[in-house]
């Protein structure tokens, strides 16, 4: 197990029960499907998604902002430090990449790993306390037995000072990009701090990979941020393209990727999964 640790801080896939979107420039997207026997929890989100008006103008506010956003706000230094440890570690790895950003405990990122051993999978997250809730994680400094997880590397920094770095010195061939944090701050005071509401927002789409996948409970989430992309392959118009299918019903007999989707499948939550391919 490679470890890094910190002390500082379109074609339309249309299935039963998905919401079908086609990527394309007049971003007709479909955004109002009947899931039947759905049923509701104590995790439930029951915000609505953001007025079009306002997700558009916000998208197009970062995109044209970008520059002074990158320019002048400054690479937090444990971030620093950590991508600079991390380019030594990789500097003769030639495997492609996947990076599981937001990884929390890395449960998903050890899930990942597994699931693609001929990839090198790259967990990050700005908590200590969340990494440290992973035993890998915190044994990784005296460690000897790497297994068959010697693919994963995880990473404490600040994800959007990580992406501008990684925009800067790609580390590899960047093939999927995974966020799979649940609850991007569903009150709508907090409606800034989601991604596709955030500064760094146009980063994702220039890191590009040729899939990126975005899970939560909340389907007006996922049905934003895949909104929130068209608009700004409308804005950049250039490649790469990407095509979106669903949000589609998780499958809550299938592995639990995190630990909030392991509490949400115990209790009946429904989940959902957004594919954003590229084309």
């Amino acid at each position: 197990m490679i470890m890094i640790a910190l002390h500082w801080r379109r074609t339309q896939a249309c299935f039963v029960g998905r919401t079908c979107h086609s990527w394309t420039r007049s971003r007709s997207i479909t955004r109002n499907v009947a899931f039947s026997n759905l049923s509701a929890t104590q995790y439930t989100i029951t915000e609505p998604g953001v007025d079009p008006d306002v997700l558009q103008k916000t998208v197009e506010k970062h995109f044209n902002n970008l520059h002074r956003y990158t320019s002048e706000k400054p690479i937090a230094a444990h971030t620093q430090e950590a991508f600079t440890t991390l380019k030594e570690e990789l500097i003769e790895n030639d495997a492609p990449v996947i990076l599981d950003s937001g990884c929390g405990t890395g449960r998903s990122t050890l899930l990942l790993g597994r699931m693609f051993p001929e990839h090198v999978v790259i967990g990050v997250d700005r908590s200590l306390a969340r990494l440290s809730k992973n035993g890998v994680y915190r044994q990784q400094s005296s460690s000897s037995d790497k297994g068959n997880r010697d693919n994963v590397i995880f990473v404490r920094a600040e994800l959007a000072d990580f992406w501008r770095l990684w925009l800067e010195t790609p580390l590899g061939s960047l093939e999927k990009h995974f966020l799979l944090y649940p609850n991007p701050y569903p009150k709508k005071k907090r409606f800034q701090n989601r991604w596709y509401a955030h500064p760094a927002f146009p980063l994702i789409r220039k890191l590009g990979g040729n899939e990126i996948l975005v899970r939560s409970n909340w389907k007006a989430y996922l049905d934003d941020f895949s909104t929130a992309l068209s608009i700004l392959e409308d804005l950049e118009g250039d490649s790469p393209s990407y095509q979106a299918s669903g949000p589609s019903v998780l499958d809550p007999e299938q592995d639990a990727w995190t630990a909030f989707e392991k509490k949400y499948f115990d209790v009946g939550e429904t989940s959902y999964e957004l594919v954003i391919s590229k084309i």
